[in-house]
Formats: C-alpha cells, sequence, structure tokens
C-alpha cells in the first residue's frame, strides 16, 4: 500500500455551509499526519503544515495517545481522515470567510537544497554537522572524516569498541572522527535494552566524535535473523517475504514491524534527549542479497524507507537524525544498480556505498560497475560507511596485513567526493592492520581532535 506524502496543502475558501462549523487549526511546529483509521498504525492519508485550520467532522474512539482515546473525524477530498485530538486546536476567534479546508493533491516532499536536512524540523546540531558534511569537499586538506565502527556481532561490546578506537590512537596519536553501533544486539528480540549502546554513544559525541548507528533487523514475519529472507510460503526457494506487506493495515508483520520500530524510536529517543546528533543508516544494503529487506521491488523497498522517515520524524519527532542511504557494491555486472533503491532527496541527507576488498585489490576499486557515478548522481555528501580492507567473509585476516594509508590514498586519487569512511569491526578494523598513523596523519584525513564543536 502506498502512502500519499504531501509537500504541502493546497488551501481553499470555505464554502457557507462550514460558516457555522468551529474550525481547527494544527497545534506545535511539525507537520502532523492525517490517517485512514483512528489508528497510530494506519496509512497516512495526507500530511497537515504548522497552522493549517482545518473543519472537523465528527469524533470517535481510537488507539489511545498520551492516555486519550479521543479521534477527529476530518473530510479530505471526500474522503474521511483521522487525527488524533491532541494535534489541533479549536480556533474561536476567526472570521468566517478565514476558515479553509485542507484540500490533498498528489505530490512528493519538498527535496531540500544539498545540505539542507531531509527532515524540516531537524534540530540546529542536526542542521550544524550535515552542512559541515556538504562544504567538506571544497576543502584543501581535512576534508575526509576517519571512522571506525564500534560494535555489531557477537562478542562484541562497548568495551570491545572502546578498545577498537584505543588502538588507532596507541599507533597513530589520534582518535577517529566517527564511531558507531548496531542497534540488533540491544533491541526488542534481544537484550532490550539500549542503555550499553547509547552510553557509548554519547560519551563518544561528549568526546567530539560524530556517531552513526546501524540496524539488523529481525525478520518481521518470523522473528528470524536479519538473514531470514526465504518466504517459506511460496515453492520458489528465491523468494523474499515482500516488504509490501509491513505497510498493509491490519497484517500481523506489519503489526509486529511497527513495534520494532517503535523499539528502535525510543532508543533513538535517548539519544535526542541527550542532544546527539546520530547519522542514522537504517535497511542498508538493500541491493545485496542475504537480509529480509534485500532485493525488493523498488517501489515497495522506497515505499518502507518513506514510512520509516514519516513515522520517525512526524510521529516521533525525532529531529536528531540525519538519514544514511548505503547500498552495496554491484560485485558482478547483473546486479541491481545501487541507486535502483533510492528513495529520493527528501528522504535521505546523506549516500554512500559498502565495500569490501578482494586480497590482492590494489588500488580500491569503488567504480567497477559504475558504482561511484551512479551514487554521484544523487547529489548528495558520499561516505564510505562500511569498509573493510579484507573480503566480507574475513578471509586472508591471518595472512594479510592491510597498509592503511593507501585508503586515503586512492580516495584522493580516484573518489575525492568521498567526505568519511568507516571501517568495519574485527578483522577489518584500523588497528588490526598496518600504517595506521600514515592513515590518521594523512592532511587530507579528519581526526577527532580536528573536529568542530557542533
Amino acid at each position: 500500500m502506498k502512502k500519499l506524502i504531501l509537500c504541502g496543502l493546497l488551501l481553499v475558501l470555505a464554502t457557507s455551509v462550514w460558516a457555522q462549523a468551529t474550525p481547527y487549526e494544527v497545534t506545535g511546529d511539525r507537520r502532523i499526519n492525517v490517517r485512514t483509521e483512528p489508528s497510530t498504525t494506519a496509512s497516512v492519508l495526507t500530511q497537515f503544515a504548522p497552522g493549517d485550520r482545518v473543519e472537523v467532522t465528527g469524533e470517535v474512539d481510537g488507539d489511545a495517545v498520551n492516555g486519550s482515546p479521543l479521534w477527529y473525524a476530518l473530510n479530505i477530498s471526500g474522503v474521511t481522515g483521522y487525527v488524533h485530538n491532541s494535534l489541533l486546536r479549536p480556533v474561536e476567534s476567526v472570521e468566517s470567510t478565514e476558515v479553509v479546508a485542507a484540500v490533498a493533491r498528489p505530490a512528493t516532499a519538498v527535496e531540500p537544497n544539498r545540505g539542507v536536512p531531509a527532515n524540516p524540523n531537524a534540530d540546529t546540531r542536526a542542521r550544524a554537522v550535515l552542512r559541515y558534511l556538504n562544504g567538506l569537499t571544497d576543502r584543501p586538506d581535512n576534508r575526509v572524516l576517519s571512522g571506525q565502527f564500534g560494535a555489531y556481532g557477537d562478542g562484541t561490546s562497548a568495551v570491545t569498541a572502546t578498545e577498537q578506537l584505543q588502538l588507532i590512537f596507541e599507533a597513530s596519536g589520534q582518535y577517529p572522527a566517527l564511531t558507531g553501533m548496531d542497534y540488533q544486539r540491544w533491541d526488542m528480540q534481544h537484550a532490550n535494552n539500549f542503555s550499553e549502546p547509547n552510553g557509548f554513544l554519547i560519551d563518544a559525541w561528549n568526546a567530539g566524535s560524530l556517531v552513526n548507528i546501524s540496524w539488523h533487523a529481525n525478520n518481521p514475519w518470523t522473528n528470524g535473523a536479519s538473514t531470514d529472507w526465504e518466504d517459506t510460503r511460496t515453492e520458489d526457494p528465491w523468494d523474499t517475504y515482500p516488504v509490501s506487506e509491513l505497510l498493509e493495515a491490519g497484517n500481523p508483520a506489519a503489526r509486529q514491524w511497527r513495534a520494532m520500530l517503535a523499539n528502535i524510536a525510543d532508543g533513538l529517543q535517548e539519544l535526542e534527549d541527550a542532544n546527539v546528533v546520530v547519522i542514522w543508516r537504517p535497511l542498508h544494503e538493500m541491493n545485496g542479497g542475504w537480509a529480509w529487506w534485500h532485493l525488493q521491488e523498488p517501489d515497495d523497498f522506497i515505499a518502507l524507507w518513506r514510512d520509516m522517515f514519516d513515522y520517525f520524524t512526524y510521529d516521533r519527532g525525532l529531529d536528531n537524525l540525519l538519514w544514511a542511504y548505503t547500498p552495496m557494491m554491484k560485485g558482478h555486472p547483473d546486479g541491481p544498480s545501487p541507486i535502483v533503491f533510492y528513495p529520493g532527496a527528501a528522504y535521505v541527507d546523506l549516500v554512500g556505498l559498502d565495500k569490501y576488498m578482494e586480497l590482492d585489490e590494489d588500488p580500491l576499486d569503488l567504480n567497477g560497475y559504475g558504482e561511484y557515478d551512479g551514487i554521484l548522481t544523487l547529489d548528495k555528501p558520499v561516505g564510505l560507511f562500511e569498509f573493510g580492507p579484507l573480503p566480507a567473509s574475513g578471509a586472508g585476516w591471518d595472512t594479510f596485513e592491510y597498509d592503511y594509508a593507501n585508503l586515503i590514498r586512492d580516495i584522493r586519487e580516484l573518489y575525492p567526493e568521498v567526505v568519511l569512511f568507516q571501517a568495519w569491526e574485527y578483522v577489518w578494523q584500523i588497528g588490526r592492520h598496518a600504517n595506521a598513523a600514515g592513515l590518521m596523519r594523512d592532511p587530507w584525513v579528519i581526526t577527532r581532535g580536528e573536529l568542530p564543536n557542533f
């Protein structure tokens, strides 16, 4: 089910029939969703902007929000929509000729200029971080953020994440400018407690780092791991679970997915409360073939991304997020282009590629099948959000040492639009390989101590 997203509202004068009605207006300073049912999980019919005035046609009971089940019914171009009562307030002192009704029209969200957050309500820190990232390619040096990811896999923790950063410092005298965590081990299907990853990220932010979060989400149909992608309801062993079902009202998987999103939003809220800007990297490597959200119909994937964006942005008010779209390298000529799943400029702040090298790969190849060229067409700051100097299998970890100074050499010579890299954990980490000092002391590389105070 596709959602109608509005860039604005066409306001028309009310007819005389409405003259005796009390108009209502949107409260607060954020856009709000009008839903097809009086439920926080129902599909979005349209959106209203702060200050928009509408006619309420009735009152119904629905999902309780902050203890109140009262929802208002609205007439939107002949279709009934629903808004929770906390989002509208009566306007008593307005002339009848000023009463207006919102008329929905098919449109997409406004595409912001490059360097302007997709979230129109983004807080001042998030805006400052994005402006900074957007301006890095104009510099003669200090233009690529160094990054070391913290923890995702089994056996990792805030302790192992800290140890990885310390190894880099011991080798180079510098800490990376970026670090991150994956929420999978701490979400509702696992520890159900974000205090460990959030504590690490808050400490890193307060020490001067930028931070990012990914999420290897469990399968909402089966509760299996993110790699549980085969749809066993069909006879074709290559069928994936269709993510379009996650936007169908009443579908059990859709209800589970919404609960999972609510849980993740709770974790992200803790970081917003701590004034931490998060580079949020959801549904990554969607052009791969090993996770349940991979290789979907592009329109369905785009709808899923946009639904998450709307829920986090407008329903949950998470204004500390910068959204990163990060496909995988194609790997072979027949693989889907990294850009076919792009949700649109109005739903993304940063773009990038995930790349794991072959043992004999020199120099780094980010454009074997036009991936780097394709990502540049999206006109957003570009990053290597997941980088490994070894294959993703870890093959060769005990026999091969990568010279990490080669990474910035190749970015400078071949891929100068890249503004950040993030080495992955375990055997790919910077401190497990050679020449961390050559990397971290390169004039193009930005370390933690060189970041501005956001």
